[in-house]
């Protein structure tokens, strides 16, 4: 049996998955299995595929993402598991440090790696996009409570743990929260830099950014991330203090800056929780003018806001609709009784 299962789930990425299987097999660490799980796609991915893996594993229907995590989890023989999303590319060390890094952490259940800063999409939201998530990751701690994608690992005696995993855009984060809540331990290896070569646009920007803070309403209230919130000098999962403040002080920034016009607020109520907000978001800032220039980084302050409205939407209508899917599920066990 090989020692390590490297998993790609995939669907309709042909653009990427050549890339991404090519770099796997131009690893320096030879013992492993190499599975794509094809979700039903419907370009050239099957074929592709065929081509580096060792076995295809094609899924008759559509069963988005956590159905095909759970199949591969299922299907590997290897003793560690990693993940690798269709559009990254790992470098020829990756798996050789993987190995290392748990064979010396015998405590370590369970890892996840980050972005590196490059990205080959040169347009503004993908570039933006790539760096915040390196950004961010940057700041977590050694030891966390969620998985990432693009790239994360376990070890095959915890695949148990994936349970009755929700089928959101944040599988992955519901995962970690379930290693690690349970008492295992999951390193976040900032070594392990991948890159991504995901392309987004205003709407996939916004969608995404506006459905993973849906899906981690509800799993803020699921596993209790309140009592998380500050624990290792984080927020929660992957959401520091000062993007959650930051995220709250948006809307209200912006519905001052609107009442402005319509009511008698102070202009200084207005001004001193810009500059708050501001005072949040400075340091991502600077990282960005430092690595991108001036006109970048201004172009940046507004998507910023942006950003923090999106995810500010996303958080609210998740709650709402956690709370009418539990009061109808309160109602519904009434009825019964």
């Amino acid at each position: 049996m090989p020692f390590l299962s490297v998993i790609v789930p995939v669907h309709n990425r042909a653009g990427t998955l050549e890339k991404c299987l090519s770099a796997i097999r131009q690893s320096d660490f030879k013992d492993y299995e190499l599975l794509v799980i094809d979700d039903a796609s419907t370009d050239q991915t099957a074929s592709i595929a065929a081509k580096f893996a060792d076995k295809v594993i094609s899924c008759q229907r559509h069963l988005g993402l956590a159905g095909v995590l759970l199949k591969g989890l299922q299907s590997s023989s290897g003793q560690i598991i990693v993940n690798i999303d269709s559009d990254v590319v790992i470098k020829e060390t990756h798996l050789s440090y993987i190995v290392n890094f748990l064979s010396q952490n015998p405590r370590i259940d369970a890892f996840t790696g980050i972005l590196s800063k490059d990205n080959p999409h040169k347009n503004f939201l993908s570039q933006y996009k790539n760096l915040y998530m390196h950004y961010i990751y940057q700041l977590q701690p050694r030891e966390v409570t969620f998985l990432y994608g693009s790239i994360f690992g376990l070890r095959k005696e915890i695949i148990g743990l994936w349970g009755n995993t929700v089928k959101f855009w944040a599988v992955d984060t519901e995962f970690g929260q379930r290693i690690a809540l349970s008492g295992k331990k999951i390193a976040l290896l900032k070594e392990l830099e991948v890159r991504h070569f995901k392309k987004h646009n205003i709407r996939t920007f916004l969608i995404n950014d506006f459905m993973m803070p849906f899906s981690w309403a509800h799993l803020f209230f699921h596993y209790k991330g309140w009592l998380q919130l500050g624990r290792r000098n984080t927020g929660f999962a992957h959401a520091g203090k000062s993007l959650l403040a930051s995220v709250v002080l948006a809307p209200a920034v912006l519905g001052l800056f609107i009442a402005r016009f319509l009511i008698a607020v102070p202009e200084s109520l207005f001004w001193a929780f810009a500059i708050l907000w501001m005072g949040l978001n400075l340091r991502f800032l600077i990282f960005l003018f430092l690595n991108k220039g001036v006109i970048f980084g201004l172009l940046a302050v507004p998507t910023v806001f942006l950003d923090n409205l999106a995810m500010a939407s996303g958080i609210l209508c998740g709650t709402i609709a956690e709370a009418i899917f539990s009061l109808t599920a309160k109602t519904a066990e009434t009825k019964m009784e």
